[in-house]
């Protein structure tokens, strides 16, 4: 990851080698090329900073790179900022959806108790019945969709 900086000032990030060989047609780079040519051309390395662990009603954004004078490079920053009631029920939305998805292929995984039962004229065991009806009530589970128990297959 690289940004175009000329003095301190960030003039594009993220910046890619291929973006200087296209604005530098006339300069014929190294597949890879060295941190000392690429300064040369007013561009610098931006070094990889983990962003922070955020909780559900939160994001992380990146910012533009920051110098850190420690370690004398750029570095990737973060932000954290309260996700906005909109950005908070699309996320709520997504992850029902996935949960969801999830306890339907469960469902459908234990389909074959149900089908065997009817086969053979007798009925599903109670421990079945429980296990596939506590699957069909994750959505009504006070933490859904983001603090859920599973039910365990018998």
């Amino acid at each position: 990851m690289h940004a175009l900086i000329t003095g301190n000032t960030i003039v594009k990030y993220p910046y890619g080698i291929n973006e200087l060989r296209r604005e530098n047609p006339n300069v014929s780079f190294p597949i890879v090329p060295s941190d000392d040519l690429l300064a040369e051309f007013n561009v610098q390395r931006v070094f990889f900073s983990a962003s922070a662990i955020v909780s559900h009603h939160e994001k992380c954004d990146e910012l533009l790179p920051v110098f850190n004078e420690v370690d004398n490079r750029w570095v990737q920053s973060w932000a954290v900022s309260n996700l906005t009631a909109e950005e908070l029920e699309q996320k709520d939305l997504a992850i029902s959806t996935e949960v969801r998805s999830q306890r339907n292929a469960l469902l459908a995984g234990c389909d074959w108790v149900v089908l065997k039962a009817t086969e053979e004229g007798s009925s599903v065991s109670s421990q079945w019945i429980a296990y596939r009806q506590g699957l069909r009530d994750i959505s009504g589970q006070v933490g859904f969709p983001n603090d859920i128990v599973w039910p365990v297959a018998p």
